[in-house]
């Protein structure tokens, strides 16, 4: 029997862990919300664009049966949050954990860049013109 290096041996284990570790619980459905993390950069305050997602009810504990209609809802509050006219882009990732009763609890984050510019318009003067 061959002997193996005790570094590769244990390169191994490690892999064989982690790859454990990903296949610890089924991303079958139902996908709960749990929280919802909103991270602003620039001058928009980050309950100004909650509220706007708050508008159709709650996301904590909305329930989904399957992850392309949890998707599908997650990109949609990202177009509510793209359609306010101050925000350059806003993007949008979640993690998925065990949830307690079977299913997946959903980690919802949102990273938005706003575009407060200032509009600078000439000082008006007055004019020889008769217009």
């Amino acid at each position: 029997m061959k002997k193996t290096e005790p570094s590769k041996k244990l390169g191994f284990t490690a892999l064989m862990i982690i790859c454990g570790a990903l296949e610890v619980f089924s991303q079958d459905g139902p996908f709960v919300i749990r929280d919802v993390d909103l991270r602003v950069q620039g001058r928009t305050r980050s309950f100004v664009l909650m509220q706007k997602l708050l508008a159709d009810g709650t996301m904590i504990g909305k329930t989904f049966d399957n992850l392309a209609s949890f998707e599908a809802f997650i990109e949609h509050q990202r177009q509510l949050i793209c359609n306010y006219r101050v925000i350059a882009s806003a993007l949008s990732s979640y993690g998925l954990s065990p949830g307690a009763s079977g299913g997946s609890d959903a980690h919802v984050r949102f990273d938005v860049v706003d575009t407060w510019n200032l509009a600078l318009l000439p000082k008006p003067s007055p004019s020889s013109t008769p217009w």
